[in-house]
């Protein structure tokens, strides 16, 4: 169940934006809501308005692009072949990709930034306790693994970085997180506010 997909350097998104299915305060419709644990309300459905060229269509477009590259083409790239990147106005910057969505009752939040060339970081944290806690992070090729270690070393060394890291560029760690890439501060946006879509500032911990 999705909760907030959030967006930073993608077409004409240039500064953070996030679009969330947290419900307001308004009780008229209570009924209609999703209840995935005792404290939190989503909205089933949402709509995405604004003016012409306002960059609508670039939030589902964002959306689309961090499925493929989870799951999709751009996920099976060889070494060589770029990264579907399509930053604002031809900055350099990495684009930066986050979602947080609820999986069997616990709550993830995965995010990770890159360009053309490669993920400068990545990161899977959950809460099974109502505690954040850390599965596993990467900034520059060096991993963090807290949780199914074993089975995220298999996983890690099937990315194209991990090549590089078998002829001794990157690393590998299981020890407690020193280096943990940080988590971008995008906002959460109820449904009472006038846009589903907008640049946040810092937003406290989920």
């Amino acid at each position: 169940m999705l909760i907030q997909f959030s967006i930073e350097n993608h077409r004409s998104i240039k500064d953070s934006a996030v679009i969330s299915f947290a419900a307001s305060k308004d009780k008229s419709l209570e009924s209609y809501l999703l209840h995935p644990d005792e404290k939190r309300a989503l909205l089933p459905a949402i709509a995405i308005y604004g003016a012409n060229a306002a960059g609508k269509s670039n939030v589902l477009h964002a959306l689309m692009t961090m499925k493929d590259m989870v799951v999709g083409e751009a996920a099976k790239i060889s070494k060589g072949q770029k990264l579907p990147w399509e930053p604002f106005g031809g900055t350099t910057t990495p684009t930066s990709f986050e979602i947080v969505f609820i999986y069997h009752g616990i709550r993830y939040a995965y995010g990770y930034s890159f360009d053309a060339k490669k993920i400068y970081t990545e990161y899977l944290y959950h809460w099974p306790n109502g505690r954040e806690a850390l599965i596993f992070s990467r900034e520059n090729g060096v991993y963090e693994f807290r949780e199914n270690i074993n089975e995220q070393i298999t996983l890690s060394n099937r990315t194209p970085e991990r090549s590089r890291e078998r002829r001794g560029t990157y690393g590998i760690r299981t020890s407690p997180v020193r280096h943990t890439p940080q988590r971008k501060p995008f906002g959460i946006k109820s449904s009472g506010e006038k846009s589903a879509v907008r640049a946040s500032p810092p937003r406290k911990k989920l």
